[in-house]
């Protein structure tokens, strides 16, 4: 590179950090506190560890009590229904505790969730009893599925918020590729069970480094209050929670399509789910690293659309494009994320938290549905609705404008 060049940006760079420090404004837009966004990406790869494990330990656990698909999906009912539940409570206990305060009592739940689950199951004790630990581990997943996304929102400035989000969520993939990695090697020498006894260990550390840091200054802090709405903050949600509906849907029940219907051993269907999650990762890592020059609307559309390709090539054609879904649904969310606080800079803690809660409602749906149409035919049909998802999602999109009187 020219000499000239890179001098010629060190010294913008030297004057963009002058100017933030000379001007408030300017310092809050570039602002980044590192301990709470730090906290922020440790308590998402604990929570990736943990809830990516139940898609590995799936058919385990339907061999193990000996129940149907359509009852085992309670597994990941109740865990759904559970972060449903908090998170239509959002509106009160955000403010009240705070993103930081919420993150850590949302940790313990999901330490005590997983070590429940865990240490039931290995004492033989029957499956409504694990259940109950798994709604248990379902108030951490709403908890935090809230708090997290703010914490982040606040702990940066707006132009590098894209970024943050998508390096937050990469933490997601990394975890959700490490999960069942590790997660097949324990279950060689080990029952399932012992899975989420050791993954509890993950959550216990990152409350104790929680504690060790503060509060976020106020002036960081959100107003918990949008200025949209309520029919424009609803098609938002609904775009979101039905995108994610389509990425649970398709991780968990992969590795029991692939071993169903494509008969593929555990191992090799646990290396296709790590393949999902490392092209999850490498995606986000990618949008976290560079800034695409492109609206976030655009962004929607094009992984949105791949999404639904690969969903459908995935289920019908080569199994090879089930691991590309996952680069194709990396943008999705953070950038989402990013088009809330672009449509809403103010409000955006109350547009996260109301697309939280139509995120718990889609998961319910999803997750009951696959399990219904898994019994009633099969996986590779129940997965449809992933497809439908990712198509629903599209329409509201595209629909914004007009319907829903979304400019941006």
């Amino acid at each position: 590179m020219n000499p000239r060049i890179v001098a010629k940006r060190s010294c913008s760079l030297k004057k963009q950090v002058k100017n933030a420090a000379e001007n408030p404004g300017l310092k809050s837009v570039l602002w980044v506190s590192w301990p709470h966004l730090i906290l922020a990406y440790l308590a998402l790869f604990s929570t990736g560890m943990i809830e990516t494990a139940r898609g590995p330990v799936y058919p385990e656990l339907l061999d193990g009590f000996g129940i149907t698909p359509s009852l085992g999906a309670l597994f990941f009912l109740m865990a759904s229904l559970a972060g449903f539940a908090v998170n239509l409570f959002s509106a009160w206990w955000l403010p009240r505790w705070g993103s930081k305060g919420s993150l850590q009592i949302s940790l313990w739940f999901q330490i005590s969730g997983a070590l429940g689950m865990g240490i039931a199951a290995y004492m033989g004790l029957s499956y409504w009893v694990v259940l109950a630990f798994a709604l248990v581990f379902g108030v951490s997943l709403g908890g935090s599925s809230v708090a997290m996304n703010v914490l982040v929102a606040e702990s940066c400035g707006p132009q590098r918020l894209r970024q943050a989000m998508s390096g937050l969520h990469a933490m997601f993939g990394l975890a959700s590729l490490l999960s069942p990695i590790i997660c097949a090697q324990l279950l060689t020498f080990s029952r399932w069970p012992v899975v989420f006894i050791i993954f509890a260990i993950i959550p216990f550390l990152v409350f104790l480094y929680g504690r060790r840091i503060g509060e976020l200054p106020a002036m960081q802090k959100g107003t918990y209050r949008s200025r949209l709405p309520r029919q424009s903050r609803w098609a938002v949600a609904a775009m979101i929670a039905l995108y994610v509906a389509s990425e649970v849907g398709i991780s968990t029940r992969m590795v029991f399509f692939l071993k169903e219907i494509r008969g593929f051993s555990t191992e090799m269907a646990s290396a296709y789910l790590s393949g999902f999650f490392f092209m999850l990762m490498l995606g986000r890592i990618s949008s976290a690293i560079w800034q695409w020059p492109l609206k976030n609307t655009t962004i929607l559309y094009l992984s949105g659309v791949s999404s639904l390709v690969c969903t459908v090539l995935g289920l019908y054609g080569p199994p090879i494009f089930l691991p590309l879904t996952g680069l194709a649904m990396s943008v999705f969310f953070p950038c989402a994320m990013a088009y809330i606080s672009e449509i809403d800079p103010e409000g955006k803690d109350q547009l996260i938290a109301e697309s939280m809660i139509a995120l718990g409602a889609g998961l319910v749906v999803i997750h009951q549905s696959i399990g219904w149409l898994a019994t009633a035919f099969d996986i590779q049909k129940a997965l449809w609705l992933v497809a439908f998802s990712l198509v629903m999602s599209l329409g509201i999109l595209m629909c914004r404008q007009k319907i829903f009187k979304i400019s941006l």
